[in-house]
């Protein structure tokens, strides 16, 4: 979605992802900014079901240039402006070289700005606020489409004397391309100013999106509440005492996991999403489990992952370490697998691991970083394998870098999703 466009970098900040929350368009609320609670949606028909929002501009007039940069233009109830950075704003095409119709693949006119940082304002304080969005798949005046990330900020006290107080922030991604799209946010704190600044990390933003019709509601959205899982002064499940430290922790739709400490204990521990007490924490290993396939019982817990189809862990026995599985229904009290182990036979490689590095675990299954004799690499484990130990190499020293030159030298992160297994490696 692009008018004339002006050749202009930007440069961007890094910035943190505190609350990551991805749905199929890749919606991220983001922690440290400002004290509200942000729903966001990717469904109109949810969207507005949940804010009881309305319509708040109808359908956009054929206005034309609008702003270059300054100026601004009211529709219904939402003055539109640019935001910091933003150059054209058009609302409709009429006088333009795009006229009859922006994006005619489109219903009605649409808001179609160079770079797209647009600014929204309320007249009064909104809960809530959605927009619909086309991010198109051809070129366009000249330009690529490329895929655009947004981040949408909310303010409060637009209309004072004053800078106004930011209230929250999330960014969004991974548009359907040529499709109307929905993006929607309610807040617990009432705002009336938003900010939907194109991010995509570019020497020069060079993408299509066309904005159309607004929607605004008075419902707030219901506080977030925190619950403790486990604190110092919880008892520890089939061990004695209290728990003393906490070290690592991980979430997933099945609950929470943990690894945590006590008075010459240590184990790793998992909390349902609808505990029947409220402490109905499940002991998955500690010091006193048998090591499945091993000898003796774990010494030590390192990292844990949690994904709807279990828990995974790396622990070490003496002269042993392995990557073990969790079931979230147990048949047994511990019912424990050995995904791998320092007897596990590498596949596609030669000997068997000799360390384990990472573990990360989706429904699809488990993956995980793990070492050999000169050897590295990524490997997983699916949820029902077909052999007791069905290890699959994603990837290894061995394997040519997609897109770049010779194979990998080194591995540092895995993430496993539903869709599959991710990492970040190195080549020379």
């Amino acid at each position: 979605m692009r008018g004339p466009t002006r050749g202009r970098t930007r440069n961007l900040t890094a910035m943190t992802l505190l609350t990551l929350g991805l749905g199929a368009q890749g919606v991220l609320p983001l922690g440290e900014a400002g004290a509200a609670t942000l729903r966001t949606f990717e469904d109109k028909a949810a969207f507005l079901a949940a804010t009881e929002a309305t319509n708040a501009t109808g359908p956009l007039p054929d206005l034309g240039l609008v702003a270059a940069p300054a100026g601004s233009a009211t529709v219904g109830s939402v003055t539109f402006s640019l935001a910091p950075g933003g150059d054209v704003l058009y609302i409709g095409a009429f006088g333009t070289g795009g006229a009859p119709d922006w994006y005619p693949p489109t219903p009605g006119n649409d808001i179609a700005m160079g770079y797209e940082n647009l600014r929204a304002q309320t007249p009064l304080s909104v809960y809530s606020l959605g927009f619909e969005i086309v991010e198109i798949s051809t070129f366009a005046f000249g330009v690529a489409a490329v895929d655009s990330t947004y981040k949408v900020r909310l303010f409060s006290g637009s209309h004072l004397d004053q800078p106004p107080v930011l209230v929250g922030e999330f960014v969004f991604s991974n548009l359907p391309k040529d499709l109307v799209a929905f993006i929607g946010v309610q807040s617990d704190v009432a705002f009336d100013l938003v900010e939907i600044v194109d991010v995509t990390p570019s020497d020069l933003v060079a993408d299509n999106e066309y904005f159309g019709e607004f929607y605004t509601g008075r419902l707030p959205a219901a506080s977030a509440t925190v619950t403790t899982v486990a604190d110092v002064a919880t008892p520890i499940p089939d061990g004695t005492g209290a728990f003393t430290g906490f070290t690592q922790v991980a979430q997933g739709d099945a609950g929470t996991s943990f690894i945590a400490t006590g008075e010459d204990q240590a184990g790793v521990y998992f909390y349902p999403p609808d505990p029947v007490t409220p402490v109905d924490l499940v002991r998955v290993a500690d010091l006193t489990t048998d090591i499945p396939e091993g000898i003796g019982a774990f010494i030590g817990f390192t990292q844990v992952a949690q994904g709807d189809a279990g828990t995974s862990f790396i622990a070490t026995g003496e002269a042993q370490e392995g990557v073990y599985f969790y079931p979230p229904v147990p048949i047994t009290p511990v019912d424990l697998v050995r995904v791998a182990d320092l007897t596990t036979e590498i596949p596609g490689g030669t000997g068997a691991f000799t360390g384990f590095t990472q573990v990360a675990q989706g429904d699809a299954g488990a993956s995980f970083i793990a070492t050999g004799e000169a050897q590295a690499g990524v490997y997983f484990y699916p949820p029902t394998p077909v052999t007791p130990v069905d290890l699959v190499r994603v990837a290894d020293l061995t394997t040519e870098i997609p897109g770049g030159t010779g194979a990998f030298t080194g591995f540092t992160q895995v993430a496993q999703g539903d869709a599959g297994t991710s990492f970040i490696a190195t080549g020379e």
